[in-house]
């Protein structure tokens, strides 16, 4: 089949979760023989810091997809209207959006245009946002990809985002998509009351497994975006369990890699913290330690930190948040705790036992595998 994907978030280089998980739903689907093309829809930039970001993220983009790239870019007038908006929301409703605030007008004349030309099999949308385009579209398979549950999201993550709906809202952006990938068990449930004459089917994210060999060492590593809840979630670590770990092992080192790095570092001077930057590979960053962290403690969708270091074949340890929806939670290979203490004396186990920590690494291979065949078939059911 042929496949449109339509997204404003770049593939290459992956600079967030959101684009990591689309990167590697896109080749999963290329895997299983489909034929899939790229509509990145660019957003007008209205600083040069914005444009030379934008630029680069639209080359690597480009260049990745060659012939299968299309480009839509929205114009200085429609954007203008998104930040009057934007101020309009911000003083008079309390930061709740509508769910069309940044649908780009004129986005489905050019899909169309595109439809007519290569006539595609499929068309599947990721963000609420560009949910409006179902109802101007006659491609006959249309999905989307949700990324996250907006509901609420500022009093649920005590943030200040645009990014944040009513029910009513969520439900009209939902109820145009005949079939929808919620990202996380709980968000599937959510979206199924919403939308209940849509098929909810969970995503997850896909991986390949890499078994990388055991350090020995005692550091730990994390790998992750700038994003304002990571930040909080790392200080949570850093503030309750790093300093117990160090009283016991003095030569443990914490390895940050990422664009987190750019978010903390004038708040993070500590000698037993690396700051690695921007990583090409992350597996360049999980080789550095046996133990990966996702402290994270707030916030929805997909908790990409967590699959990716049981897939590096780490032994991942969490904040309890950060099981919320996963795939066959009661099976996951991961220690969970919002306890500090119980953090350390779950490391004790793993560094002074070498039994203990094979016997718990030997569970990752087969939780991936597991979870990649489950993929495959929400995917196979939407394009049946």
């Amino acid at each position: 089949m042929k496949i449109l994907i339509v997204s404003s978030v770049q593939t290459h280089p992956t600079t967030s979760g959101s684009g990591s998980f689309i990167r590697k739903y896109t080749v999963l689907l290329k895997k299983m023989g489909h034929e899939v093309y790229f509509l990145h829809v660019i957003y007008y930039a209205f600083t040069k810091k914005n444009k030379r970001l934008t630029d680069e993220g639209i080359i690597g983009t480009k260049n990745y997809w060659g012939d299968h790239y299309f480009q839509y870019r929205t114009s200085l007038s429609s954007r203008i209207i998104e930040e009057i908006k934007k101020t309009y929301r911000k003083k008079f409703s309390d930061y709740y959006a509508r769910c069309d605030d940044h649908y780009p007008y004129g986005l489905a004349k050019f899909v169309s245009q595109l439809h007519n030309t290569y006539r595609f099999d499929a068309c599947i949308i990721n963000y609420y946002w560009f949910t409006k385009l179902f109802n101007h579209i006659d491609i006959e398979r249309k999905a989307l990809v949700a990324h996250d549950s907006f509901t609420y999201n500022n009093i649920r993550n005590n943030v200040k985002s645009l990014l944040n709906l009513k029910p009513n809202e969520e439900a009209k952006a939902l109820q145009r998509c005949p079939y929808i990938f919620a990202m996380q068990e709980e968000e599937r449930i959510f979206f199924t009351r919403l939308s209940p004459l849509s098929k909810v089917l969970t995503s997850y994210c896909n991986y390949k497994f890499v078994n990388q060999a055991k350090t020995g060492n005692h550091n730990i590593v994390l790998l992750s975006s700038g994003f304002q809840l990571n930040v909080n979630g790392l200080t949570w670590f850093v503030d309750n369990v790093f300093p117990l770990i160090l009283r016991d092992y003095p030569d443990c080192r914490l390895k940050v890699g990422g664009s987190l790095c750019k978010a903390i570092q004038n708040s993070f001077s500590h000698p037993n913290i690396d700051l690695i930057g921007f990583v090409d590979n992350a597996a360049d960053l999980y080789e550095l330690g046996d133990i990966a962290i996702n402290p994270v403690y707030q916030g929805t969708g997909l908790k990409i930190k967590t699959f990716e270091s049981i897939a590096y074949n780490k032994i991942t340890m969490v904040h309890p948040h950060s099981m919320n929806g996963i795939f066959d939670k009661g099976n996951a290979p991961l220690f969970a705790s919002d306890k500090p203490f119980e953090w350390v004396d779950f490391l004790h186990r793993v560094w002074d036992n070498p039994i203990f920590f094979d016997s718990f690494r030997t569970r990752n291979k087969e939780y991936i595998e597991r979870m990649n065949l489950f993929i495959v078939d929400q995917f196979k059911q939407f394009l049946k």
